[in-house]
């Protein structure tokens, strides 16, 4: 006697019902199993019992009273699965090639991974990575696609963390500004860094800083005394006078 099985074009109307003579028959009509419904017992077979089931993708197969425990669909639920898995695969491909991606997974790393050779400069010193952004996909609607190759993610708060309220795209003029390592200088009312200043007044940057942090001249002086060819005070005294050191 061969296992049941379903003809072919079958339908609910053409389905033919069977009756269990079985003492201890429990009627599993209406039993509702993931994407299954049973519609009704089939038949009996080897001492099992066998029932149509109605998917909700529309088609009909039979199961076991055991099978009713083990399967949620009529096949359609693995085949959704790995459809979905694959869209998932070639979307992380996708992602992956995207030029925000590279930005996303370097700054995550810096902040979470100790491994990381950057680690030190952010996880290690309390800057963390917002947990909205382990997502790739949310990073990407916070924030958008890199604009260029030109542009990197940079915090505006160089102590905060990568969050979307303390994050933008910036070119690397705009990133030198905003280091841990700038130095602010307070001139004429407003205090400034000393590389946006030097742009702004068309000056030497490493000229100034020395000047300023070396030196320790005023603001004022350090940008009215004009550059010598990177004259410095070698701190010799020769014949009652300083010795100088030309750089060239």
């Amino acid at each position: 006697m061969a296992k049941p099985s379903l003809p072919k074009n079958l339908s609910i109307d053409n389905l033919v019902f069977g009756v269990s003579a079985a003492n201890n028959f429990r009627d599993r009509t209406g039993d509702v199993l993931g994407r299954l419904t049973v519609l009704g017992f089939k038949e009996s077979f080897e001492k099992k019992s066998y029932w149509y089931c109605l998917c909700s993708c529309g088609a009909i197969t039979v199961l076991s009273t055991s099978g009713l425990h083990k399967t949620q669909s009529c096949g359609c639920l693995a085949r959704d699965v790995h459809a979905e898995r694959c869209r998932t695969v070639l979307a992380k491909h996708h992602q992956s090639n995207s030029p925000a991606y590279y930005s996303w997974s370097s700054a995550r790393s810096r902040c979470n991974n100790p491994k990381d050779k950057q680690y030190f400069r952010y996880g290690g010193r309390g800057i963390t990575f917002c947990e909205r952004w382990n997502n790739f996909a949310n990073f990407l609607d916070d924030m958008g696609e890199r604009p260029s190759g030109k542009f990197s993610l940079d915090r505006i708060d160089s102590n905060g963390n990568y969050e979307p309220n303390n994050c933008r795209w910036a070119v690397p003029i705009q990133q030198s500004s905003n280091r841990r390592r700038s130095v602010l200088i307070t001139f004429e009312g407003k205090t400034t860094p000393l590389s946006v200043l030097c742009r702004r007044l068309g000056l030497n940057y490493q000229a100034m800083y020395r000047r300023i942090v070396k030196w320790k001249w005023d603001a004022h002086k350090a940008f009215t005394v004009p550059v010598r060819k990177h004259i410095e005070p070698t701190g010799e005294r020769r014949g009652g006078g300083a010795v100088l050191r030309i750089k060239l």
